[in-house]
């Protein structure tokens, strides 16, 4: 935002998924050559805190059935056939496989019979461009485990981390649904980054449209007008996922997780309630640039009807001693002259303060 896209325009993403495919077939669908994929495991209990690099899908059952909880956080989606034996490895549906590669589609919330899954958009803010981005994340949880796939590395999750390193923290203490509800939250977490960014840019917005609208003031409007249906969109559907989530028997979550996935769902309320304002705050400031765009070219209207008006009589003067007729008898007068500019000054002096009496300068 801020101007800084001014000769910048996204290209709406499209999906890649070939027609006539059979359903389940993995096939990534991202507008953008993907990463390389990275496999990293955490495990831990209350004793200890280990993570390790996995190269090879088939030593990632017998890891995550040793004690403890476990989890498998993989990025970058270059490598399908290597997210496909992570699939056949833990059971995951075909269909799990082919949404965690269609990396465009809207958050959603599945039951399997040995998992659930969550897919979520990520949204991020360009550095170049201070423009919001979406990439899809999926969470699964499992009997003792959970799988994270980001669509592209970051580093939202070291704050999860760094807590795991801490023997005494809840996290570290708690059963795995605990880790699936703290990633879930982080995620949640993130999303006031974007709704600060958006409020700092509407309050300058708002001040400039008051006291001296610009070009830029209308881009950046233009410009946040584009990104809040973005974080509506990747918002809203969470409403639905952890209204489940804190309802919803599912044997794989503890009931007295229920009052967390409870505050999970107030902050998503609260960050839609921030979009519907914002985008009610953006009609206002666009309402508020129109009408002071108006009222400056009101002004220099006004401006140039008083010196048409000023100069009317002038002219008029000037255009009577100009006609051409043989007796004109100040023609001759030898002050003729200084008194006709005087006179034209005088006009012009008593229009200047008629129109200060009457407020219109």
């Amino acid at each position: 935002m801020n101007g800084k896209n001014k000769n910048h325009h996204k290209k709406k993403k499209k999906r890649k998924h070939q027609p006539g495919l059979a359903p389940g077939t993995p096939v990534y669908t991202g507008d953008e050559t993907p990463q390389k994929t990275v496999i990293n495991l955490h495990s831990y209990d209350r004793e200890k805190f280990d993570t390790q690099v996995i190269t090879a899908a088939e030593s990632l059952p017998e890891l995550v059935a040793q004690p403890g909880v476990h989890w498998i956080e993989i990025s970058g989606f270059a490598d399908t056939t290597l997210i496909e034996q992570i699939g056949e490895h833990f059971l995951l549906h075909s269909l799990t496989i082919e949404d965690i590669l269609d990396v465009l589609q809207n958050p959603k919330f599945e039951i399997y019979e040995n998992y659930l899954v969550v897919f979520l958009r990520r949204v991020t803010t360009d550095a170049i461009f201070n423009e919001f981005n979406s990439t899809q994340v999926c969470l699964i949880l499992g009997t003792n485990y959970v799988i994270s796939f980001e669509e592209k590395k970051s580093n939202i999750y070291d704050i999860v981390k760094r807590r795991l390193r801490l023997s005494k923290s809840r996290l570290r203490l708690a059963e795995v649904d605990f880790l699936f509800y703290s990633l879930l939250d982080v995620e949640v977490d993130n999303y006031f980054t974007g709704i600060d960014i958006v409020s700092e840019e509407i309050e300058h917005m708002e001040a400039e449209s008051f006291t001296e609208p610009q070009e830029t003031t209308l881009r950046n409007i233009h410009c946040i007008r584009q990104q809040l249906p973005l974080l509506k969109r990747s918002v809203r559907p969470l409403q639905y996922i952890a209204n489940e989530l804190r309802h919803e028997r599912i044997a794989l979550i503890r009931p007295e997780l229920h009052i967390y996935f409870r505050d999970l769902y107030d902050h998503i309320r609260q960050i839609i309630e921030s979009v519907e304002i914002f985008r009610d705050q953006q009609t206002g400031i666009m309402e508020i640039y129109l009408s002071n765009i108006n009222n400056q070219m009101n002004k220099i209207m006004q401006f140039l009807t008083i010196i048409g008006t000023i100069f009317l009589p002038l002219t008029m003067v000037t255009g009577v001693y100009g006609m051409n007729f043989r007796y004109m008898p100040e023609l001759g007068w030898r002050y003729g002259y200084f008194m006709v500019l005087a006179f034209m000054l005088a006009i012009a002096i008593g229009m200047l303060a008629l129109f200060k009496k009457k407020n219109w300068i």
